[in-house]
Protein backbone atom coordinates (compact mmCIF):
# COMPACT_ATOMS: atom_id res chain seq x y z
CA UNK A 1 0.00 0.00 0.00
CA UNK A 2 0.74 3.43 -0.73
CA UNK A 3 2.10 5.85 2.02
CA UNK A 4 0.85 9.20 1.85
CA UNK A 5 2.24 12.05 3.43
CA UNK A 6 0.19 15.34 2.94
CA UNK A 7 -0.93 18.63 3.98
CA UNK A 8 -3.56 19.92 3.41
CA UNK A 9 -2.29 22.75 0.85
CA UNK A 10 -2.80 22.46 -3.14
CA UNK A 11 -0.19 20.29 -4.15
CA UNK A 12 -0.73 17.27 -2.13
CA UNK A 13 -4.37 18.25 -2.70
CA UNK A 14 -3.36 17.25 -6.38
CA UNK A 15 -2.32 13.97 -5.17
CA UNK A 16 -4.97 13.12 -3.25
CA UNK A 17 -7.30 13.80 -6.21
CA UNK A 18 -5.17 11.48 -8.79
CA UNK A 19 -5.18 8.78 -6.18
CA UNK A 20 -8.60 8.90 -5.76
CA UNK A 21 -9.11 8.73 -9.49
CA UNK A 22 -6.72 6.08 -10.15
CA UNK A 23 -8.63 3.58 -7.62
CA UNK A 24 -4.78 3.19 -5.91
CA UNK A 25 -5.13 2.35 -2.13
CA UNK A 26 -3.61 4.85 -0.26
CA UNK A 27 -2.47 4.85 3.80
CA UNK A 28 -2.73 8.55 5.09
CA UNK A 29 0.37 10.13 6.81
CA UNK A 30 -0.71 13.84 7.69
CA UNK A 31 2.80 15.99 7.94
CA UNK A 32 2.18 19.48 9.94
CA UNK A 33 4.22 21.93 8.51
CA UNK A 34 2.82 24.75 10.64
CA UNK A 35 4.73 23.01 13.84
CA UNK A 36 7.67 21.75 11.77
CA UNK A 37 7.05 18.29 11.43
CA UNK A 38 8.88 18.22 8.02
CA UNK A 39 11.98 19.09 9.55
CA UNK A 40 11.88 15.87 12.00
CA UNK A 41 15.17 12.97 10.89
CA UNK A 42 12.20 10.36 10.02
CA UNK A 43 10.20 12.71 7.13
CA UNK A 44 13.89 14.09 5.96
CA UNK A 45 14.79 10.30 5.75
CA UNK A 46 12.05 10.33 3.00
CA UNK A 47 12.13 14.03 1.44
CA UNK A 48 15.23 16.07 2.11
CA UNK A 49 13.90 18.99 1.04
CA UNK A 50 11.15 18.97 3.92
CA UNK A 51 8.44 19.43 1.88
CA UNK A 52 5.08 17.64 1.11
CA UNK A 53 3.92 15.79 -0.76
CA UNK A 54 5.68 12.85 -0.80
CA UNK A 55 4.90 9.02 -1.42
CA UNK A 56 6.51 5.71 -0.72
CA UNK A 57 4.93 2.98 -2.32
CA UNK A 58 6.40 -0.51 -1.77
CA UNK A 59 10.25 0.85 -0.96
CA UNK A 60 10.06 3.56 -3.99
CA UNK A 61 10.36 7.09 -2.42
CA UNK A 62 8.95 9.58 -4.57
CA UNK A 63 8.31 13.35 -3.83
CA UNK A 64 7.80 16.44 -5.77
CA UNK A 65 4.09 16.70 -6.70
CA UNK A 66 4.89 16.70 -10.28
CA UNK A 67 7.16 13.46 -9.97
CA UNK A 68 4.55 11.66 -7.95
CA UNK A 69 1.54 12.36 -10.65
CA UNK A 70 4.05 11.17 -13.55
CA UNK A 71 4.84 8.39 -11.31
CA UNK A 72 1.61 7.45 -10.74
CA UNK A 73 0.51 7.68 -14.19
CA UNK A 74 2.96 5.37 -15.19
CA UNK A 75 2.34 2.89 -12.34
CA UNK A 76 -1.25 2.60 -13.61
CA UNK A 77 -0.56 3.21 -17.13
CA UNK A 78 -3.87 6.38 -16.37
CA UNK A 79 -3.84 9.83 -18.07
CA UNK A 80 -0.81 9.33 -19.98
CA UNK A 81 -1.87 9.96 -24.15
CA UNK A 82 -0.02 6.62 -25.00
CA UNK A 83 2.64 4.47 -24.78
CA UNK A 84 4.67 5.24 -27.75
CA UNK A 85 7.69 7.69 -28.36
CA UNK A 86 5.95 10.24 -29.80
CA UNK A 87 3.05 10.44 -27.07
CA UNK A 88 5.98 10.57 -24.53
CA UNK A 89 7.14 13.53 -26.13
CA UNK A 90 4.08 15.45 -25.61
CA UNK A 91 3.91 15.10 -22.25
CA UNK A 92 7.94 16.16 -21.78
CA UNK A 93 7.42 20.08 -22.98
CA UNK A 94 4.35 20.29 -19.67
CA UNK A 95 7.19 18.98 -17.35
CA UNK A 96 9.56 21.40 -18.18
CA UNK A 97 7.34 24.23 -17.96
CA UNK A 98 6.17 23.22 -14.80
CA UNK A 99 9.61 22.90 -13.54
CA UNK A 100 10.76 26.18 -14.67
CA UNK A 101 7.64 27.88 -13.46
CA UNK A 102 8.67 30.12 -16.13
CA UNK A 103 6.60 33.55 -15.89
CA UNK A 104 5.25 34.69 -19.34
CA UNK A 105 2.72 36.78 -20.82
CA UNK A 106 1.17 34.97 -23.58
CA UNK A 107 -1.24 37.93 -24.82
CA UNK A 108 1.60 40.33 -24.68
CA UNK A 109 3.95 38.07 -26.74
CA UNK A 110 1.26 37.30 -29.17
CA UNK A 111 -0.20 40.67 -29.54
CA UNK A 112 3.79 41.87 -30.14
CA UNK A 113 4.58 39.55 -32.68
CA UNK A 114 1.56 39.87 -34.79
CA UNK A 115 2.46 43.84 -34.92
CA UNK A 116 5.55 43.37 -36.18
CA UNK A 117 4.52 40.84 -38.77
CA UNK A 118 2.42 42.35 -41.05
CA UNK A 119 0.44 39.40 -41.94
CA UNK A 120 -0.69 38.46 -38.33
CA UNK A 121 -2.67 41.85 -38.50
CA UNK A 122 -6.11 39.86 -37.70
CA UNK A 123 -4.66 37.85 -34.50
CA UNK A 124 -4.05 41.66 -33.54
CA UNK A 125 -6.66 43.35 -34.24
CA UNK A 126 -8.75 40.41 -32.43
CA UNK A 127 -6.27 40.60 -29.09
CA UNK A 128 -6.77 44.60 -29.62
CA UNK A 129 -11.29 43.87 -29.69
CA UNK A 130 -10.87 41.76 -26.60
CA UNK A 131 -8.65 44.55 -24.46
CA UNK A 132 -11.40 46.94 -25.28
CA UNK A 133 -14.34 44.52 -24.37
CA UNK A 134 -12.62 43.71 -21.19
CA UNK A 135 -11.99 47.25 -20.20
CA UNK A 136 -15.50 47.65 -20.97
CA UNK A 137 -16.73 44.94 -18.44
CA UNK A 138 -14.11 46.49 -15.78
CA UNK A 139 -16.63 49.73 -15.79
CA UNK A 140 -19.88 47.77 -15.90
CA UNK A 141 -19.76 44.67 -13.85
CA UNK A 142 -22.72 42.57 -15.41
CA UNK A 143 -24.25 45.18 -16.70
CA UNK A 144 -25.30 46.26 -13.49
CA UNK A 145 -22.68 50.27 -13.80
CA UNK A 146 -20.59 48.84 -11.10
CA UNK A 147 -16.83 49.72 -11.96
CA UNK A 148 -13.99 48.30 -10.73
CA UNK A 149 -12.31 51.56 -10.09
CA UNK A 150 -13.44 53.21 -7.09
CA UNK A 151 -14.05 56.93 -7.30
CA UNK A 152 -13.97 57.87 -3.84
CA UNK A 153 -10.59 56.00 -2.84
CA UNK A 154 -8.89 56.44 -5.87
CA UNK A 155 -8.23 52.62 -6.28
CA UNK A 156 -9.25 49.11 -7.87
CA UNK A 157 -11.88 46.78 -6.60
CA UNK A 158 -13.37 43.90 -6.47
CA UNK A 159 -17.24 43.13 -6.11
CA UNK A 160 -19.45 40.75 -4.34
CA UNK A 161 -23.01 40.22 -5.86
CA UNK A 162 -25.32 38.20 -3.91
CA UNK A 163 -27.86 35.74 -5.26
CA UNK A 164 -30.41 38.77 -4.36
CA UNK A 165 -28.88 41.02 -6.52
CA UNK A 166 -27.21 42.81 -3.50
CA UNK A 167 -23.68 44.10 -4.23
CA UNK A 168 -21.24 45.19 -2.28
CA UNK A 169 -17.38 46.52 -3.21
CA UNK A 170 -14.30 44.36 -1.27
CA UNK A 171 -12.60 47.82 -0.16
CA UNK A 172 -9.28 45.54 0.23
CA UNK A 173 -6.35 47.67 -0.72
CA UNK A 174 -4.46 44.06 -2.14
CA UNK A 175 -2.55 43.32 -5.59
CA UNK A 176 -6.27 43.54 -6.81
CA UNK A 177 -5.68 46.93 -7.36
CA UNK A 178 -2.40 47.45 -8.73
CA UNK A 179 -3.20 44.34 -12.11
CA UNK A 180 -4.99 46.54 -14.18
CA UNK A 181 -1.76 48.37 -14.54
CA UNK A 182 -0.24 45.44 -16.19
CA UNK A 183 -2.80 46.01 -18.85
CA UNK A 184 -0.62 48.65 -20.29
CA UNK A 185 1.02 48.75 -24.45
CA UNK A 186 3.31 51.44 -26.79
CA UNK A 187 3.45 51.26 -30.14
CA UNK A 188 5.47 53.07 -32.35
CA UNK A 189 3.68 55.51 -34.68
CA UNK A 190 5.62 54.40 -37.71
CA UNK A 191 4.85 50.67 -37.17
CA UNK A 192 0.80 51.82 -37.38
CA UNK A 193 1.47 53.23 -40.60
CA UNK A 194 2.81 49.88 -41.82
CA UNK A 195 -0.34 47.98 -40.65
CA UNK A 196 -2.70 49.43 -42.55
CA UNK A 197 -5.51 46.60 -41.82
CA UNK A 198 -4.97 47.20 -37.99
CA UNK A 199 -5.19 50.87 -37.90
CA UNK A 200 -8.43 50.95 -40.10
CA UNK A 201 -9.96 48.47 -37.43
CA UNK A 202 -8.52 50.79 -34.80
CA UNK A 203 -9.96 53.78 -36.29
CA UNK A 204 -13.41 52.14 -36.57
CA UNK A 205 -13.60 51.24 -33.42
CA UNK A 206 -12.90 55.22 -32.69
CA UNK A 207 -15.68 56.72 -34.48
CA UNK A 208 -18.32 53.93 -34.18
CA UNK A 209 -17.68 52.72 -30.11
CA UNK A 210 -16.31 56.07 -28.45
CA UNK A 211 -17.62 55.27 -25.14
CA UNK A 212 -15.96 51.92 -25.27
CA UNK A 213 -12.49 53.57 -26.67
CA UNK A 214 -12.46 55.98 -24.32
CA UNK A 215 -12.52 53.59 -21.75
CA UNK A 216 -8.59 52.36 -22.37
CA UNK A 217 -6.68 54.68 -23.56
CA UNK A 218 -5.71 57.90 -25.61
CA UNK A 219 -4.31 56.04 -28.69
CA UNK A 220 -4.49 58.76 -31.03
CA UNK A 221 -2.33 61.36 -28.41
CA UNK A 222 1.50 61.25 -29.43
CA UNK A 223 3.91 60.38 -26.68
CA UNK A 224 7.39 60.54 -26.25
CA UNK A 225 9.31 59.49 -29.31
CA UNK A 226 5.90 59.62 -31.78
CA UNK A 227 4.80 56.62 -29.30
CA UNK A 228 1.21 55.98 -28.72
CA UNK A 229 -0.64 54.34 -25.66
CA UNK A 230 -2.91 51.24 -25.10
CA UNK A 231 -3.53 51.17 -21.57
CA UNK A 232 -6.51 50.35 -18.90
CA UNK A 233 -4.83 52.54 -16.26
CA UNK A 234 -3.68 56.04 -17.95
CA UNK A 235 -2.71 58.86 -16.04
CA UNK A 236 -4.93 60.04 -13.66
CA UNK A 237 -5.42 56.30 -12.23
CA UNK A 238 -2.39 55.18 -12.57
CA UNK A 239 -0.71 58.31 -10.72
CA UNK A 240 -3.66 57.65 -8.05
CA UNK A 241 -2.27 53.79 -8.10
CA UNK A 242 0.89 54.74 -7.40
CA UNK A 243 0.67 57.10 -4.71
CA UNK A 244 -0.66 53.57 -3.39
CA UNK A 245 2.06 51.64 -4.19
CA UNK A 246 5.06 54.65 -3.06
CA UNK A 247 4.08 55.02 0.57
CA UNK A 248 5.91 53.79 2.92
CA UNK A 249 2.31 53.12 5.08
CA UNK A 250 0.76 51.08 2.85
CA UNK A 251 2.36 48.92 -0.62
CA UNK A 252 6.20 50.14 -0.25
CA UNK A 253 8.35 48.01 2.10
CA UNK A 254 12.17 48.48 1.63
CA UNK A 255 12.37 45.10 0.02
CA UNK A 256 9.46 46.08 -2.70
CA UNK A 257 5.61 46.24 -3.11
CA UNK A 258 3.77 43.85 -0.56
CA UNK A 259 0.70 41.75 -1.58
CA UNK A 260 -1.31 43.74 0.78
CA UNK A 261 -1.35 47.47 1.99
CA UNK A 262 0.14 47.99 5.76
CA UNK A 263 -2.87 49.85 5.91
CA UNK A 264 -4.90 46.84 6.89
CA UNK A 265 -2.46 46.22 9.98
CA UNK A 266 -4.58 48.57 12.21
CA UNK A 267 -7.69 48.72 10.10
CA UNK A 268 -7.97 45.29 9.12
CA UNK A 269 -11.31 44.80 6.24
CA UNK A 270 -14.44 43.11 7.64
CA UNK A 271 -17.04 41.59 5.53
CA UNK A 272 -20.01 40.77 7.51
CA UNK A 273 -23.64 38.72 5.72
CA UNK A 274 -26.02 37.19 7.77
CA UNK A 275 -24.12 34.43 10.07
CA UNK A 276 -20.80 34.97 8.30
CA UNK A 277 -17.61 37.06 9.08
CA UNK A 278 -14.50 37.34 7.29
CA UNK A 279 -11.70 39.39 7.94
CA UNK A 280 -8.55 40.63 5.97
CA UNK A 281 -5.81 41.80 8.25
CA UNK A 282 -1.76 42.87 6.93
CA UNK A 283 0.13 39.57 7.47
CA UNK A 284 3.73 40.52 6.52
CA UNK A 285 5.53 37.12 7.12
CA UNK A 286 3.69 33.34 7.19
CA UNK A 287 -0.07 32.95 7.07
CA UNK A 288 -1.94 33.03 9.99
CA UNK A 289 -4.58 30.93 8.40
CA UNK A 290 -5.35 27.53 7.07
CA UNK A 291 -6.27 28.76 4.15
CA UNK A 292 -4.60 26.82 1.52
CA UNK A 293 -2.75 24.80 4.15
CA UNK A 294 -1.19 28.28 5.32
CA UNK A 295 1.79 27.51 3.36
CA UNK A 296 1.15 30.38 0.68
CA UNK A 297 0.18 34.45 1.74
CA UNK A 298 -0.86 37.04 -0.39
CA UNK A 299 -1.79 39.01 2.67
CA UNK A 300 1.26 40.98 3.03
CA UNK A 301 4.15 39.69 1.71
CA UNK A 302 6.84 40.49 -1.02
CA UNK A 303 6.00 38.11 -4.39
CA UNK A 304 8.83 38.72 -7.26
CA UNK A 305 6.88 38.31 -10.09
CA UNK A 306 3.81 40.71 -9.41
CA UNK A 307 7.14 43.42 -8.66
CA UNK A 308 8.89 42.71 -11.65
CA UNK A 309 5.07 42.81 -13.98
CA UNK A 310 4.51 46.31 -11.91
CA UNK A 311 7.97 47.38 -13.18
CA UNK A 312 7.41 46.36 -16.58
CA UNK A 313 4.82 48.55 -16.86
CA UNK A 314 6.17 51.16 -14.89
CA UNK A 315 8.86 51.41 -18.35
CA UNK A 316 6.08 51.13 -20.64
CA UNK A 317 4.24 54.01 -19.18
CA UNK A 318 7.72 55.77 -19.22
CA UNK A 319 7.88 55.49 -22.83
CA UNK A 320 4.85 56.97 -23.41
CA UNK A 321 4.68 59.97 -20.91
CA UNK A 322 8.54 60.87 -20.73
CA UNK A 323 10.59 61.98 -18.16
CA UNK A 324 7.73 65.02 -17.79
CA UNK A 325 5.29 62.37 -16.28
CA UNK A 326 6.69 62.93 -11.98
CA UNK A 327 5.26 61.08 -9.14
CA UNK A 328 6.75 61.60 -5.34
CA UNK A 329 8.53 58.91 -4.83
CA UNK A 330 8.26 57.42 -1.51
CA UNK A 331 5.27 59.60 -0.15
CA UNK A 332 5.72 62.21 1.76
CA UNK A 333 10.22 62.85 1.05
CA UNK A 334 9.45 65.76 -1.80
CA UNK A 335 11.13 63.89 -4.15
CA UNK A 336 9.81 63.53 -7.96
CA UNK A 337 10.69 60.71 -10.10
CA UNK A 338 9.77 59.70 -13.62
CA UNK A 339 8.00 56.31 -14.00
CA UNK A 340 11.78 55.14 -15.37
CA UNK A 341 13.46 56.49 -12.07
CA UNK A 342 10.62 54.89 -9.86
CA UNK A 343 11.11 51.54 -11.90
CA UNK A 344 14.62 51.43 -10.82
CA UNK A 345 13.66 52.32 -7.03
CA UNK A 346 11.85 49.34 -6.93
CA UNK A 347 14.51 46.75 -8.46
CA UNK A 348 17.21 48.09 -5.65
CA UNK A 349 14.57 47.35 -3.08
CA UNK A 350 14.27 43.69 -4.43
CA UNK A 351 17.79 43.46 -4.95
CA UNK A 352 18.52 44.56 -1.22
CA UNK A 353 16.69 40.86 -0.43
CA UNK A 354 19.87 39.50 -1.42
CA UNK A 355 22.67 41.91 -1.25
CA UNK A 356 24.38 41.78 2.52
CA UNK A 357 23.93 44.82 4.26
CA UNK A 358 26.72 46.79 6.42
CA UNK A 359 27.09 43.88 9.34
CA UNK A 360 27.34 41.44 6.33
CA UNK A 361 24.23 40.06 6.92
CA UNK A 362 21.53 38.94 3.88
CA UNK A 363 17.64 39.83 4.49
CA UNK A 364 16.69 36.82 2.85
CA UNK A 365 18.58 34.60 5.37
CA UNK A 366 17.17 36.79 8.22
CA UNK A 367 17.56 35.13 11.60
CA UNK A 368 19.14 31.33 10.41
CA UNK A 369 22.69 32.14 11.55
CA UNK A 370 23.78 29.17 9.46
CA UNK A 371 23.32 30.56 6.14
CA UNK A 372 23.97 34.54 7.52
CA UNK A 373 27.60 32.94 8.54
CA UNK A 374 28.71 29.68 7.71
CA UNK A 375 31.58 30.52 4.95
CA UNK A 376 30.26 27.19 3.60
CA UNK A 377 26.57 28.24 3.16
CA UNK A 378 26.50 32.28 3.58
CA UNK A 379 27.04 33.07 -0.42
CA UNK A 380 24.91 29.97 -2.06
CA UNK A 381 21.47 32.48 -2.60
CA UNK A 382 18.17 30.96 -2.10
CA UNK A 383 15.33 31.96 -4.51
CA UNK A 384 12.39 31.97 -1.84
CA UNK A 385 8.57 31.76 -2.90
CA UNK A 386 8.04 35.34 -1.33
CA UNK A 387 9.55 37.56 1.19
CA UNK A 388 8.45 39.28 4.46
CA UNK A 389 7.19 42.64 3.98
CA UNK A 390 8.75 44.23 6.72
CA UNK A 391 12.27 42.95 6.80
CA UNK A 392 12.79 40.75 3.55
CA UNK A 393 13.11 37.33 5.28
CA UNK A 394 12.94 34.65 2.36
CA UNK A 395 9.92 32.28 3.18
CA UNK A 396 7.70 29.50 1.67
CA UNK A 397 9.04 27.41 -0.84
CA UNK A 398 12.87 27.40 -0.83
CA UNK A 399 13.59 26.64 -4.67
CA UNK A 400 11.30 29.12 -6.84
CA UNK A 401 13.88 29.75 -8.79
CA UNK A 402 11.42 30.40 -11.97
CA UNK A 403 10.31 33.75 -10.46
CA UNK A 404 12.68 34.55 -7.55
CA UNK A 405 15.52 34.54 -9.74
CA UNK A 406 14.13 37.42 -11.46
CA UNK A 407 16.35 39.48 -9.78
CA UNK A 408 19.01 38.72 -12.19
CA UNK A 409 16.72 40.27 -14.62
CA UNK A 410 16.76 43.12 -12.32
CA UNK A 411 20.40 43.76 -11.79
CA UNK A 412 20.85 43.49 -15.38
CA UNK A 413 18.35 45.61 -16.31
CA UNK A 414 19.02 48.69 -13.10
CA UNK A 415 22.79 48.74 -14.48
CA UNK A 416 21.84 48.66 -18.67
Amino acid sequence: MIKFYYNTALNPTKVALCLEEMGLRYELVPVDTRKGEQHTPSFLAINPNAKVPAIVDDGVTVFDSNAILLYLAEKTGKFLPGTSLASRASVAPLMVLHGSRTLYAGTQVLFCSAMTLGAYQDIATKFFEHFLMIGGAMTNLGGKGLSLWDDVDNFFYDWLVMSNGEATPLRVRSLVGLIPAFAVETIDAALLKNLPSFTRQRDWYLRYRPKLAVLVSRWNTPGADDTRLIAIARAFRSSKVLERVLDKNEFLSDYGIRSLSRYHLERPYVFEAANFRAEVKYVPAESDSDLFGGNSNWRGPVWMPINYLFIESLNKFHKFYGDDFRVECPVGSAQMLSQKEIADELRRRLINIFRRDEKGRRPVFGAYEKMQTDPHFKDYILFHEYFDGDNGRGLGASHQTGWSALVANMIAELHE
